[in-house]
């Protein structure tokens, strides 16, 4: 028997800003960029945290696009879940700053 843990087809995706949910909702793909350039983010893949900028576009089973523009955020992936916060713009110079250090 064998015992390869089937793939995950899907994750679960939370915008999330200040004032609540944006977004919440299965996807199978997520798009972004940051610094280094665009990225996408599928199903099992590794734990990962950057900061985003741009855009998010979240690619949902049926083939539709949601698309968040954004000036920046903090975006999580880990365990097939993905957590994007919104309004960190009053803390970018901040964590550029200490980038510096």
């Amino acid at each position: 028997m064998d015992k390869t843990p089937t793939p995950a087809k899907a994750l679960t995706v939370s915008i999330l800003s200040a004032e609540g949910k944006v977004f919440e909702g299965e996807a199978k793909a997520l798009s972004s960029t940051n610094d280094i350039g665009p990225f996408d983010v599928l199903p099992m893949h590794s734990n990962f945290i950057s900061i985003i900028k741009d855009k998010v576009v979240i690619h949902l089973a049926n083939g539709q696009e949601k698309e968040f523009k954004i000036d920046s955020a903090i975006l999580k992936a880990a365990e097939n879940k993905i957590q994007v916060f919104l309004g960190i713009e009053a803390f970018a110079s901040q964590i550029e700053g200490l980038a510096k250090l």
